[in-house]
């Protein structure tokens, strides 16, 4: 998701933005980052013609997210008084 303020900007500032945030969100970077801009202006530019000349996305591989650890599974039993009688001697 992707949220753009508005404001009193104009509006070639705030499709700026939009597309801007479409680069960050998917983490496009370089070359993929830069033809999607043109791909981007182009359509806003000239919404008919677009479609011919957008190139074909590549597939991003997601970044993994950190691993977290999860609580050990071992269920904790209570010791009864026996128990801790053998635990002490």
């Amino acid at each position: 998701m992707i949220a753009i303020r508005r404001g009193d900007r104009p509006f070639a500032a705030v499709q700026g933005d939009v597309i801007e945030g479409v680069v960050v969100a998917n983490s496009l970077v370089g070359e993929q980052a830069e033809q999607f801009r043109r791909a981007a202006w182009s359509a806003l530019e000239f919404p008919t013609s677009a479609a011919v000349r957008v190139i074909p996305a590549q597939a991003v591989r997601p970044v993994p997210l950190p691993q977290r650890r999860l609580p050990s599974q071992r269920s904790r039993r209570r010791l009864v008084p026996e128990e801790l009688n053998e635990r002490v001697a």
